[in-house]
């Protein structure tokens, strides 16, 4: 009799379990490329150094991206995850910090579209320059930015990978704000200490169009929705925190959905003594 059972290995099915990537096109850069090549011809004409070189190119890259950020509506909701560590800071402080792309997550934040990357490589290398001198050009270029990072609030809701990345937890703490209002007011006061004396904001995007480097990140990261307030520092430094507490009260609380009654009970009373609107 012939056992209904076994342990004996199956014959492979050829499924290799792959999810096709529906956005997978890449971008046509012959324009970008003929630029490119007419520039590199132009650069060493001169004398320019390498270094100079990788400045054009990068400026060749930002004139042919989107230059419009999307926002999100005035009367929207955003929220700033905070540990609870940062939330006793916050309270303490009443300041905004604003941090340098190297305290992120993502080493590709604020960097150019990979195909771009992957187009300049090619043309350094076929043109006998180490490709290592666009990669420093590149994270410098990064580096001057400063950004302050919200999560757009539209479900009651909340993912609660969010509470554990961003909050440490239950036991963290959500600051909410409508956007329109945190930008009037930041738009007041951080404009002295930003190149241009401009500040930009709105929503980022995940995809597939191409804008500002920090209104830009990858796919994998499309469930934090997120809403970014941005400037470049004059003097390029990692961060800066701006005081917001004439401000305090267009700030509310948002805490987990698994928050402990205690927490719960004790955070109020800190943001009411704070003077938070609870």
């Amino acid at each position: 009799m012939t056992s209904q059972c076994s342990n004996e290995p199956r014959e492979p099915t050829g499924d290799d379990h792959y999810i096709p990537d529906l956005r997978n096109a890449h971008l046509d850069l012959s324009s970008f490329h003929s630029d490119a090549e007419v520039l590199v011809k132009e650069y060493r004409a001169l004398g320019f150094k390498d270094a100079e070189l990788v400045e054009g190119l990068y400026s060749q890259v930002l004139k042919r991206v989107d230059k419009k950020i999307y926002e999100p509506d005035e009367d929207d909701l955003i929220c700033r995850y905070l540990t609870p560590g940062k939330f006793l800071w916050f309270c303490a402080d009443k300041s905004l910090h604003f941090s340098s792309p190297s305290k992120f997550d993502d080493p590709k934040e604020c960097s150019v579209h990979e195909d771009y990357e992957w187009e300049i490589e090619r043309i350094l290398i076929d043109k006998e320059i180490n490709p290592a001198t666009w990669d420093v050009y590149s994270a410098a270029k990064a580096q001057e930015w400063l950004i302050s990072c919200w999560t757009k609030l539209d479900d009651h809701d909340d993912d609660i990978l969010l509470w554990h990345k961003y909050a440490d937890g239950p036991t963290g703490v959500g600051i909410t704000v409508r956007y329109g209002h945190l930008k009037a007011y930041l738009k007041e006061l951080v404009p002295v200490q930003a190149v241009d004396d401009l500040i930009l904001s709105g929503s980022v995007e995940y995809g597939p169009r191409i804008c500002l480097p920090p209104f830009n990140k990858r796919r994998i990261f499309r469930n934090e929705k997120e809403v970014r307030f941005a400037f470049r520092h004059l003097q390029f430094r990692s961060s800066e925190q701006f005081n917001v507490g004439d401000a305090f009260s267009i700030f509310r609380l948002r805490l987990a959905p698994d928050a402990p009654p205690h927490h719960e009970k004790a955070i109020c009373e800190l943001w009411s003594k704070c003077g938070g609107t609870n």
